[in-house]
């Protein structure tokens, strides 16, 4: 008996990268004030963040959502917010389709959109992007990483969660930490671990394969806690008082070419007092609220150096593009002397505050005095962009400028800017730009390298504002 054609074994071609397209390691904080990294003017110790930044691009015209929830749909499919459900948080479902506090289905994600390309997702850290019922273990699970588009998990499902102790899943399946504070664990440093896992797995199982890696930190959203030490090491910097520390970030924004000569300070925020005017205890207060958001900072800083260590000395650097921000900026939350419940207020008491930062510590809100735009760990320039949350401009690192194998698709204004030579290697890029804006050009400078392939299909996130509808253009929109 003959076989027919149609009888034929027939194994489909597995999807290839399109000649030159990047893997991504798409790096997010959370809470992060405009001028917290070094490289903007800081003085918290951001040493691994920095590098990135002298060998890349800084962005000083970031804009973003101003919440968490909103910044992150935004990022995830390249659309607006409102269009894909995500108008408020992701813990508050008003009924109405902007604001069901979860990405519609027809909005693809990035990670939805790379994988017909062949790219392997992971993702650890914050989710934040489904109602809080339907985040629990009978899920439904199709607003999980995994049902959007992401083949490995490990994180949180909320805005934020103990550091020593979180609520973590892994893929669909809720879990108990590895360590304790006892043990030395802290949930920054578990993140990186899983990253490197599953970065070496991936190595070793689909070496020619690219993927995007989704590190969101819970820091520096609250609560603040961090290794005792680098608190410690901290209260240093900030007994000097706010108002010193505010000149000093202007004077070094101006002199990285961040903020243009001549930009001064606006007054302080309503009932902030200059620092001479507080007690002893306030100052001994505030001095530790600083110190314990600042060491959340330099230990998260710590692990990307672990992390971008790795990726070093295994090869993986050379086709990776990294990119480094926060989805808000500083936050208002915390009142005048700062809070320690999530949904509730209560008050710190400046004698009693200075356990701040360890464990079972309460501080899971920061102090609006120190935490606003006009703030120490804002951009200093400005009122709070916004009442409703957190600060919007914010901080974006992009690294490398360049490699030998692909150019980034924003060289057009590049150029424009006097980018366009190694020498202006971390130079500030100050053309606006905005999270859905961003993933157009991380879909621009990867599967949209290759002419031949098709990225409209699979739900092709498009960039949306006030009501018109534009496909990401040829360059960086921003830039």
């Amino acid at each position: 008996m003959s076989i027919s054609a149609a009888q034929v074994p027939h194994w489909p071609a597995a999807p290839k990268r399109p000649n030159g397209a990047p893997s991504i390691l798409l790096t997010l904080f959370d809470d992060v004030g405009f001028s917290d990294f070094g490289c903007h003017g800081s003085p918290i110790h951001t040493p691994n963040i920095d590098a990135l930044a002298a060998q890349g691009l800084r962005y000083t015209g970031f804009h973003t959502t101003a919440m968490c929830s909103t910044t992150r749909a935004a990022l995830l499919t390249g659309r607006n917010h409102h269009a894909v459900g995500m108008g408020c948080l992701a813990n508050c479902d008003s009924g109405y389709p902007g604001y069901r506090g979860k990405i519609r289905q027809e909005a693809g994600t990035l990670a939805e959109m790379l994988r017909p390309h062949g790219w392997r997702n992971t993702m650890v850290g914050e989710w934040h992007v489904t109602p809080l019922s339907e985040a629990g273990p009978a899920g439904p699970y199709d607003g999980w990483p995994l049902g959007r588009g992401f083949d490995r998990f490990y994180g949180f499902m909320d805005a934020e969660t103990d550091q020593y102790a979180p609520e973590l899943v892994r893929d669909n399946m809720s879990i108990e930490a590895p360590g304790s504070h006892a043990s030395g664990y802290h949930l920054s440093l578990d993140l990186v671990t899983q990253s490197i896992r599953y970065l070496s797995e991936h190595q070793a199982a689909a070496p020619d394969a690219p993927f995007l890696h989704w590190l969101a930190f819970g820091a520096c959203h609250a609560p603040h806690q961090a290794p005792r030490e680098l608190i410690l090491k901290c209260d240093a910097i900030f007994a000097r008082g706010w108002d010193v520390d505010r000149s000093e970030r202007l004077a070094r924004q101006i002199e990285l070419g961040i903020v243009p000569p001549g930009t001064e300070l606006p007054p302080r925020n309503d009932g902030v007092k200059a620092w001479a005017d507080l007690s002893a205890d306030e100052q001994r207060l505030f001095t530790r609220l600083q110190a314990a958001y600042a060491a959340m900072l330099e230990h998260a800083d710590a692990q990307i150096g672990r992390l971008m260590a790795n990726l070093h000395a295994s090869g993986l650097a050379e086709d990776t593009l990294v990119a480094v921000l926060s989805d808000n900026g500083a936050s208002q939350e915390g009142g005048t002397v700062g809070g320690c419940r999530a949904w509730g207020r209560t008050r710190v008491e400046p004698a009693k505050g200075l356990s701040l930062g360890a464990k079972r510590s309460c501080a899971r809100r920061h102090s609006e005095a120190l935490q606003r735009r006009i703030s120490p760990f804002a951009d200093p320039t400005r009122r709070a962009g916004t009442l409703c949350h957190a600060g919007r401009r914010c901080q974006l690192v992009v690294w490398p400028r360049h490699t030998p194998r692909w150019r980034l698709a924003w060289h057009g204004k590049e150029e424009q800017a006097g980018l366009d030579n190694g020498r202006d290697r971390g130079s500030p890029v100050s053309h606006y730009a905005a999270p859905f804006e961003f993933t157009g050009t991380l879909l621009k400078v990867t599967v949209t390298l290759a002419p031949a392939q098709e990225v409209d299909g699979a739900g092709m996130g498009r960039a949306e504002m006030g009501g018109s509808e534009a496909a990401p253009s040829d360059t960086v929109p921003g830039v």
